[in-house]
């Protein structure tokens, strides 16, 4: 007979929800999507350079990692 959630220790239930949470994950697919643009940069008053970056249909407003005078879209994080 199982023990319920109240009568489980702590340990217990964290372990519980360890394997609970392990059999329903999905893989994660973190490819680098090759069909990036960048449309614009600026750079603005506080120091960071702000781009406009297309992916597939999306448009997306990020800052670059580091102070280049022309960043490209791989400094865009």
């Amino acid at each position: 007979m199982k023990k319920n959630q109240r009568e489980l220790s702590k340990e217990e239930l964290i372990e519980q929800m360890k394997q609970l949470g392990g059999q329903y994950k999905a893989p994660i697919n973190e490819n680098v999507s090759k069909n990036k643009k960048l449309l614009y940069y600026k750079g603005a008053p506080d120091g960071r350079i702000y781009g406009i970056i297309q992916e597939s249909s999306k448009y997306y407003i990020k800052v670059a990692s580091g102070k280049k005078a022309n960043p490209n879209v791989t400094d865009f994080t």
